[in-house]
């Protein structure tokens, strides 16, 4: 395992997520100190399948209203804290798993772009696409 795997889990583990909707794409915030700024695609699963993702947002799907993705992962992470992650070192794909067998996953979609980038309190920690860390 990477040395930055195991920093992950490190910072990772224990805390709260939640997903916020920005201006130019898509935040995790991990309690107040850590942000996963996603540039590529997210979802959130559990055992019984996708349970929503970024691109689900704003469609409709025959539903009643319009999809808010924010609000309903939101609603579904809103007791869960972090138990383990896995980050792929060749893709940069991460997966962040959480109580009642909930994972959130940040998948990378480009050969070049960075799919997400760690912020810290301190300011920016790492950037991660295909080939891994940056």
């Amino acid at each position: 395992m990477s040395s930055f795997s195991n920093e992950l889990k490190e910072l990772f583990i224990g805390r709260a997520m939640q997903i916020e909707r920005r201006e130019a794409g898509w935040t995790l915030l991990l309690g107040d100190e850590f942000q996963v700024s996603i540039g590529g695609y997210w979802r959130l699963r559990d055992a019984s399948g996708i349970l929503v993702t970024d691109l689900d947002d704003g469609h409709q799907f025959g539903l009643q209203c319009p999809v808010d993705a924010q609000a309903t992962a939101n609603s579904v992470l809103s007791d869960a804290t972090i138990t383990d992650t896995d980050f792929d070192p060749l893709t940069g794909d991460l997966k962040i798993f959480a109580g009642r067998g909930l994972i959130f996953e940040v998948l990378t979609i480009s050969m070049g772009y960075e799919t997400w980038q760690l912020y810290s309190a301190k300011g920016f920690e790492a950037a991660v696409g295909n080939g891994g860390l940056r």
